[in-house]
C-alpha cells in the first residue's frame, strides 16, 4: 500500500519514503512508528499507546521512543523540511499533524473487465478445508510464539536490582576485576574526590591515592594493579599503581594527547588508549605494548567531521576482544568489535543512540552498553540487541564482575542539573534566574526580562524561553539538541546549525527558515554587525575556514586562508578563533595578527565581540575582557568548579548570564545477571 503524506509518498512494501527524485529507506523502528501514526484513529498518541502499536510485546524505554520520534522526524524533514509532521503535546504524547491519504492502486486487467472467477462446489469445499487447517495451524503457531516470547521477555527483564553503594555524593569511573573487586571514584558535595575499592558485600575502603590530577583510572583484570592517567597542563602520564604497596610505575608519557582514557588488555601486556590531539580533533583508539613501548593507532573515524570520533573503549576480561563506539550523529552510533591479537574487525553494530558506556560480560560473549537511562546488551554471536534494564537516571559507567551471589552488572548513574545565574558588573552581586531539576545550558539574553536557553526538562534537549515568570518551549519540527545558537542584534531571530545546514528561527512568528543547505557543511555561525551577513565555519574546502554568506544575494565568500572557526566582523576585517590552534586572531586587509595567545579554542561556544570588547573564558580563572583598542585584558568575573563554560554578556555590557552545575547525588546500582542469555 502507498500513502501520500503531504507531498511525500510512503510505500509500505518498499519500506521507503519518496519525494520527487529523493528517497529515504526506513529502518524497522521508523517504519512501524510511521504506520502506527497514520493508521491510528486517535488524534494524539501517548508513549504507552505508541509502544503498544509500534513495539508490541517489547520492553521499550521513554528514551527509545524519543529517539525513534526524533529519527522519524528527521527522515520526513529531510524530504520536506518546511512541513511540521509530528507535534509534541507536553504531558499527553505526540500528534501526527500532516495530511495523509491512501494512494489508489491501479486496477488489474481482471478487475477492469468486470469478470468474476467461478468455482465449482468441490473446489469451494477444498478451499474451505485448506483454509481451516491453515487457520488452526497459525493459531497454535501464534500461541507457541507468544509463550516463547513471554519466556524470553522474562529472561531479559526479570533481574534482581540492588544498591551496591550508598555513599554521600556521586560515584563515577566504575571498573572491575574478575575476582569481585570494584573500583570507583566518589565525589562528595564539597567537590572532594576519593578513590574507593569494594569487594563483594564488604564496606568500601578508601585508597591512599591523590586524585588531584587524575583524569581516568582503571582496575586491571587480575585485580592487583590500577592504571591511571594523570594530566596537568601539557604534562600527561599513564602510570601503574600496585594495590599491595601503592608504588607507582610510569608506563607511557601521553603529553602529546588530551582527554586520555585507558583499558587493560586481558593479559595485561597492552593498554588500549582513547585520546585526541586536542579538543578540536576527533578521538582515536591506540594500542600501547608495554614491553616494547610501541604505540600504534588502530582506529580512524570515517569522516573528519565526526567531532567525537571513536570513544567508549572496553576490553573483554578474558578474551581477545576490544569494543569501542563511533560517533555518527546526535542520535546514531556504531559499536565496533576487534580481535585484539590480529586487530581484525569482527563486527559492527549500528545503534540508534549515542553510546554512554560500554562493558563486556565478565565471562560470556555479551556486550553491555548504555544509552541515557537505558541498559542494553548485544549478543556477539547472534548480533541480537535488546533492553536489559531501564534505570531512573542517566548511566555514567558500567562494569561486570563476580560476586558472592553470582555475576553482577554494575552501573553508576546520576542526573546532572544546573541553574542559570546572572552576575552584575556594577554591584558584583549574583542572582539566580532559573533553578529547577533539569540540565539548563547555553543561556542567551534577549532583553532585561527574557532569556533563551537549552534544557532537558521535558526529556529531550529543547530550546526554551523565559519571559518574566512565564516559561515556554520553542516549538520546532525536530529536537533542537545540544547545539550552539546565536541571537541577532534586534533580538528577533535565532541562528543555529543542524546537520550542516543553517536555520533561522523567527521568535515573533515561530517560523523556521533554512538559510544554507547541508552541502555547505556549516557549523559555528554568527551574525554580522548589521545582521545582513552571516559568518560561518566550514570544512568544505578541506579544512576549517570562515565563510561569509550574504542573505540578500545568497552568495558565499571564503574569508580566511589559514584557518578559522568562530568569528565576527570588525572594522572592515575579522576577529576570530581557529579550530586546531589556540589564540584569538585578527584579519585586516589580508594580514593576520595574533591578538591573544592564551585563548583556548573551547571559546567557540560563547566568545563574544561587543563594540571593541572581546569576552572570553580562561580555564580555572574566569571570564575576561580584552579591549581591541588599548590591547589590555582584565578579568571581569571569577568562576568556581561548578561553572559550565557557557555564558553570555548582555548588550549593555553590565551583566553576564552563565550556567552553574548543582550538587549531584548518585549511587552504584547492581543487577544479578547469572540467568542472562
Amino acid at each position: 500500500m502507498k500513502y501520500q503524506i503531504h507531498d511525500i509518498i510512503f510505500d509500505t512494501q518498499e519500506k521507503a519514503l519518496f519525494h520527487n527524485e529523493e528517497s529515504v529507506l526506513l529502518e524497522a523502528k521508523s517504519y512501524h512508528l510511521l504506520l502506527a501514526f497514520i493508521q491510528s484513529d486517535e488524534p494524539v498518541l501517548s508513549r504507552d499507546k505508541l509502544i503498544e502499536l509500534a513495539w508490541p510485546q517489547q520492553v521499550v524505554s521513554d528514551g527509545a521512543v524519543n529517539k525513534a520520534i526524533s529519527k522519524l522526524r528527521n527522515h520526513l524533514e529531510q524530504l520536506s523540511p518546511d512541513v511540521e509532521f509530528i507535534l509534541t503535546k507536553p504531558k499527553f504524547g505526540y500528534q501526527f499533524c500532516a495530511p495523509v491519504k491512501i494512494v489508489p492502486e491501479p486496477n488489474s486487467t481482471l478487475g477492469s473487465a468486470g469478470v468474476k472467477p467461478s468455482l465449482n462446489l468441490q473446489n469451494r469445499w477444498l478451499i474451505i478445508v485448506i483454509s481451516t487447517v491453515l487457520l488452526v495451524s497459525l493459531f497454535f503457531l501464534y500461541i507457541d510464539s507468544a509463550v516463547q516470547s513471554t519466556v524470553e521477555k522474562t529472561k531479559q527483564t526479570e533481574f534482581s536490582q540492588f544498591r551496591f553503594t550508598a555513599l554521600e555524593g556521586v560515584e563515577t569511573k566504575l571498573s572491575s576485576a574478575k575476582d569481585g573487586k570494584v573500583l570507583f571514584i566518589n565525589t562528595d558535595f564539597n567537590g572532594q574526590a576519593s578513590l574507593y575499592l569494594k569487594v563483594n558485600k564488604n564496606i568500601p575502603k578508601v585508597l591512599p591515592i591523590n586524585l588531584t590530577d587524575v583524569r581516568d583510572i582503571r582496575l586491571a583484570p587480575n585485580g592487583k594493579v590500577i592504571g591511571l592517567v594523570s594530566q596537568n597542563g601539557e604534562s600527561c602520564l599513564i602510570e601503574q599503581v600496585s594495590l599491595a604497596s601503592f608504588d607507582k610505575k610510569t608506563l607511557f608519557n601521553c603529553s602529546q594527547f588530551s582527554d586520555v582514557k585507558i583499558a587493560w588488555h586481558y593479559d595485561m601486556q597492552r593498554l588500549f588508549i582513547q585520546a585526541r590531539k586536542n579538543n578540536a580533533t576527533p578521538y582515536k583508539i591506540y594500542q600501547f605494548k608495554i614491553a616494547t613501548q610501541v604505540l600504534e593507532q588502530i582506529s580512524l573515524p570515517q569522516k573528519h567531521a565526526a567531532l567525537n570520533g571513536d570513544f567508549r573503549l572496553a576490553t573483554h576480561p578474558s578474551q581477545p576482544r576490544l569494543a569501542f563506539a563511533r560517533y555518527l550523529e546526535s542520535d546514531r552510533s556504531e559499536i565496533h568489535v576487534l580481535n585484539t591479537h590480529t586487530l581484525e574487525k569482527l563486527a559492527t553494530y549500528p545503534v540508534p543512540y549515542v553510546v554512554g558506556a560500554l562493558a563486556w560480560d565478565v565471562e560470556g560473549d555479551v556486550l553491555f552498553f548504555s544509552a541515557d537511562k537505558t541498559l542494553l546488551q548485544i549478543d556477539a554471536q547472534s548480533g541480537s540487541e535488546h533492553v536489559t534494564k531501564q534505570l531512573s537516571y542517566p548511566i555514567e559507567s558500567i562494569a561486570s564482575t563476580f560476586s558472592s551471589n553470582g555475576k553482577v552488572l554494575l552501573a553508576t548513574q546520576y542526573h546532572p542539573s544546573s541553574r542559570i545565574k546572572k552576575y552584575n558588573f556594577n554591584t558584583q552581586n549574583t542572582q539566580t534566574m532559573l533553578n529547577n531539576a533539569a540540565l539548563n545550558r547555553l543561556p542567551r539574553q534577549t532583553d532585561d526580562q527574557s532569556l533563551l536557553f537549552l534544557s532537558d526538562m521535558m526529556g529531550t534537549h529543547d530550546l526554551w524561553q523565559l519571559k518574566g515568570e512565564a516559561l515556554n518551549k520553542i516549538s520546532l519540527p525536530f529536537e533542537f539538541g545540544f547545539r550552539r545558537f546565536q541571537i541577532d542584534s534586534q533580538k528577533e531571530h535565532v541562528l543555529f546549525e543542524k546537520q550542516g545546514a543553517l536555520y533561522e528561527l523567527n521568535l515573533l512568528t515561530n517560523e523556521k527558515n533554512k538559510l544554507i543547505t547541508a552541502e555547505h557543511k556549516a557549523y559555528v555561525a554568527n551574525y554580522s554587525e548589521d545582521d545582513k551577513n552571516i559568518i560561518y565555519s566550514s570544512q568544505k574546502s578541506g579544512e576549517w575556514q570562515l565563510w561569509l554568506f550574504n542573505k540578500v544575494t545568497l552568495t558565499h565568500t571564503q574569508l580566511t586562508q589559514y584557518g578559522g572557526y568562530s568569528g565576527y566582523q570588525y572594522q572592515g576585517g575579522l576577529v576570530y578563533s581557529k579550530r586546531t590552534q589556540a589564540g584569538l586572531w585578527r584579519l585586516f586587509e589580508g594580514e593576520e595578527t595574533l591578538l591573544i595567545k592564551d585563548f583556548s579554542n573551547i571559546n567557540w561556544l560563547n566568545f563574544q565581540l561587543i563594540e571593541d570588547k572581546v569576552y572570553f573564558y580562561r580555564k580555572a580563572s574566569g571570564i575576561w575582557r580584552y579591549n581591541l583598542t588599548t590591547k589590555e585584558a582584565e578579568k571581569v568575573m571569577a568562576t568556581n568548579q561548578h561553572f559550565i563554560n557557557q555564558f553570555n554578556v548582555n548588550a549593555a555590557q553590565n551583566a553576564i548570564l552563565f550556567a552553574e552545575l548543582k550538587p549531584i547525588q548518585g549511587d552504584v546500582q547492581g543487577l544479578l545477571i547469572q540467568d542472562m542469555h
